[in-house]
C-alpha cells in the first residue's frame, strides 16, 4: 500500500509557492507598467508607503527570508509528522528569538542607511510632523 503524503507539508508547499508566485506576477505587472524618472523621488501618495527606497538587489534579500521561513515551515511540519518529540527548551528559545531579531535588524540597519524612517516607513502626519 503506498505511502499518503502528509497533507500539512503538501499545504504549506502550496501556499509558500502561492505566494511566491503572486508576487512575482505583481512584480512583473508593475515592472512591465512602471516607467521610473531619474533625480528626485516621487512624491508620497496620501495613506501609501514608499516604494522609491528599494532596489533590485531587495529581492535576493527577500528571497533569502523567504527560503528561510519555507525551510523552516517544511522542516518542522516533516518533524511533526514523524511523531518525534522535540522538546522546547531555553537555550533553543533563545537561538530562535536572536535568528529573528538579526534578520529584522539587518534589514532595518539597511533601510536606515538608504533613507530615513519618516520616509520609509511613510510616518508623515498633516501638518509636516513626522515621528522621526
Amino acid at each position: 500500500m503506498p505511502s499518503t503524503p502528509d497533507l500539512t507539508v503538501l499545504t504549506l508547499q502550496v501556499c509558500f509557492f502561492g505566494a511566491l508566485g503572486i508576487f512575482a506576477l505583481a512584480a512583473l505587472v508593475r515592472s512591465l507598467a512602471a516607467k521610473r524618472r531619474v533625480g528626485e523621488p516621487p512624491p508620497i501618495p496620501v495613506g501609501r508607503v514608499a516604494i522609491w527606497p528599494y532596489l533590485a538587489l531587495d529581492l535576493l534579500w527577500m528571497g533569502f527570508i523567504f527560503l528561510t521561513y519555507f525551510s523552516l515551515s517544511i522542516g518542522n511540519a516533516r518533524l511533526a509528522a514523524t511523531k518525534t518529540e522535540m522538546p522546547i527548551t531555553q537555550q533553543g528559545l533563545l537561538i530562535s528569538i536572536g535568528f529573528q531579531g538579526v534578520l529584522a535588524g539587518m534589514t532595518v540597519a539597511v533601510m536606515l542607511w538608504r533613507v530615513r524612517p519618516l520616509a520609509w516607513l511613510g510616518l508623515r502626519w498633516p501638518g509636516g510632523a513626522g515621528f522621526f
